[in-house]
């Protein structure tokens, strides 16, 4: 029996000649490709997704900025009233904007009024929001700088938003939850909040005293 083996291996196939043999080297270097490939175009479809929605909510926070200095009610007799129907008007709109990314199921829309208070200082003299998450601003709540002048402004760190006396900043806010295609890494809730500003002076002579109720128009406070 022995013999019998020996006699099969000494008519098989040398050492040598297998060591030469190349027909499983693609296999063996897809195997090590395929990953790397396939992580490759994950992460580039993921990084122009994220670009993509990114850049869509910027340009709904400007539109949402600008539309909401614009706003008002004409009249020749005093300065422009604002109520709460136009501001409803201007994140309606935002939202309407953003049904491609879903924005109303998936972000907060949020409309500030940025004024000086009686001190000089900077004040949040209303706000409003729009959209089904319940996010807070980031960059303050409607009150904060009523009196004194301890509250900065609005914005980032270093490039705060002021308003002038007797003038108004329209300061626009979107906060969106991502979804990712492809849920790589392992991350909490809020690493996926996007948030994206904008702001514009009032156009026009503005009442800038309050926010005027409109009948019928429900009062949309954050």
């Amino acid at each position: 029996m022995l013999a019998y083996f020996k006699k099969k291996w000494a008519q098989g196939p040398k050492l040598r000649s297998v060591a030469a043999c190349s027909g499983g080297m693609a296999a063996v270097e897809m195997a090590f490709i395929l990953p790397l490939f396939i992580g490759l175009t994950a992460g580039g479809v993921e990084v122009t997704y994220y670009s993509n929605t990114r850049m869509k909510l910027a340009q709904l926070a400007l539109h949402a900025a600008d539309h909401a200095s614009r706003m008002g009610t004409s009249t020749v007799l005093q300065n422009l009233p604002v109520n709460d129907g136009d501001v409803n008007d201007v994140m309606a709109g935002t939202l309407l904007q953003g049904d491609s990314i879903d924005l109303r199921n998936k972000g907060r829309v949020i409309i500030s009024s940025l004024q000086q208070n009686s001190s000089g200082g900077q004040w949040i003299a209303w706000q409003r929001c729009d959209g089904n998450p319940l996010y807070d601003s980031t960059h303050g709540i409607e009150g904060n700088g009523k009196t004194g002048t301890s509250f900065p402004g609005m914005g980032y760190n270093g490039k705060k938003i002021t308003a002038r006396a007797g003038e108004a900043v329209m300061f626009a806010e979107i906060r969106y939850k991502y979804e990712p295609i492809f849920d790589i890494f392992e991350t909490t809730d809020e690493e996926y909040i996007i948030s994206e500003i904008a702001t514009f002076n009032v156009r026009d002579d503005r009442d800038i005293s309050r926010l005027y109720r409109t009948s019928g128009a429900p009062v949309k406070t954050c």
